[in-house]
């Protein structure tokens, strides 16, 4: 019977220094290692610690960015005038807000911008979100039957907003324009002390700042703005150039990502939503149970053809060069693919 040749030590330390070699080299190439994956794309988002921001928040907090690849950094600015700027320079990839006069001339002047989301609407059977707030003793004395009294009555608003207009038309309906009125701007957080020490008589606020001021017992909510423009798309996540056109399959991954937080969003004030909620906006649960948190489609469609009032108010008054047709305010496809895929 013939024997099996002896292998060296040396031999021996080889072939074992091979094949240890060899496994490491499959266990790197298995399947599921996340060093074989793409690395995550990156984003840089225009976020506020404010309630209807809740989508973008629940999203980050739950993995749905994550489960897309992505890796998004929430970025506040030092002012949110520098947003579209910001945007349309390329600095940033997403914003959300509302189609303020400055962003309608901006599209106009060929910027590349455009709403790709419902972030929030006035629905007709909806909360109050948004909505001009009266000084009590001027509620209870019968002033806001008045015309005549309601001239020079001063306003805390934003002429360039969205809410200038619905005041405006809410005005109209009694023979008066904001025009009759005397604009003061403050920052939100001296609404109640403006309220209360009588410097101004309106504001108009949106929510929880609403429910806040309800609070106080200083104010009275006189007219909401779902009651007077219902339907009206509010605000929207809008997108620049590199999403656009150079990374629209970025855009639509961030669209399922943004979705699946709307719909958790919707589920209402459920203890893991207010969880993430007081977290990322500071804000106390009680007054987060409170306030009335803006619808958002799930499918997340905009409504850009309820916007041809508002442009067309803004180019009356001056603050807006022209309205723009659909095309040049939306860009459907993304919705449209993230909704192609959460059907699947």
């Amino acid at each position: 019977m013939s024997s099996i040749p002896a292998i060296s030590v040396a031999a021996r330390s080889t072939f074992c220094t091979l094949l240890f070699g060899a496994l490491v080299s499959l266990a790197a190439c298995a399947p599921g290692d996340e060093a074989s994956g793409p690395a995550p794309d990156k984003l840089k988002v225009i976020a506020l610690p404010i309630l209807s921001w809740a989508p973008f928040y629940i999203a980050e907090e739950e993995g749905y960015f994550e489960e897309q690849n992505l890796e998004v950094e929430f970025i506040r600015l030092a002012r949110n005038s520098d947003a579209l700027p910001a945007m349309a320079q390329g600095d940033v990839d997403i914003g959300a807000g509302l189609l303020t006069a400055g962003l309608m001339n901006l599209i106009a002047e060929g910027a590349r911008l455009r709403l790709v989301a419902d972030k929030s609407h006035l629905a007709a059977d909806g909360c109050s979100h948004n909505a001009i707030l009266v000084r009590r003793p001027l509620a209870e004395a019968g002033v806001l039957n008045d015309p005549a009294q309601i001239r020079g009555l001063r306003i805390e608003i934003n002429r360039f907003l969205p809410e200038a207009f619905y005041a405006d038309r809410v005005l109209r309906e009694l023979g008066l324009t904001l025009d009759d009125l005397e604009i003061i701007t403050l920052p939100p957080s001296s609404e109640a002390d403006a309220l209360d020490s009588g410097s101004v008589d309106l504001t108009i606020a949106t929510e929880p700042d609403i429910t806040r001021l309800l609070m106080t017992g200083e104010a009275v909510l006189w007219k909401a703005a779902e009651e007077v423009i219902p339907g009206t798309q509010w605000s929207a996540v809008l997108y620049g150039r590199a999403l656009l056109d150079e990374r629209p399959e970025v855009g639509e991954r961030f669209l399922v990502a943004y979705l699946l937080g709307v719909r958790q969003f919707n589920e209402g004030k459920t203890p893991r939503n207010l969880d993430i909620l007081t977290r990322r906006t500071g804000l106390d649960e009680e007054l987060l149970k409170a306030a009335c948190w803006a619808p958002i489609r799930d499918d997340g469609r905009v409504d850009a053809e309820s916007l041809l009032e508002y442009q067309e108010w803004a180019v009356s008054r001056g603050i807006a060069k022209r309205v723009l047709s659909e095309d040049e305010l939306a860009d459907h496809r993304f919705a449209e693919h993230a909704n192609a895929v959460l059907v699947r």
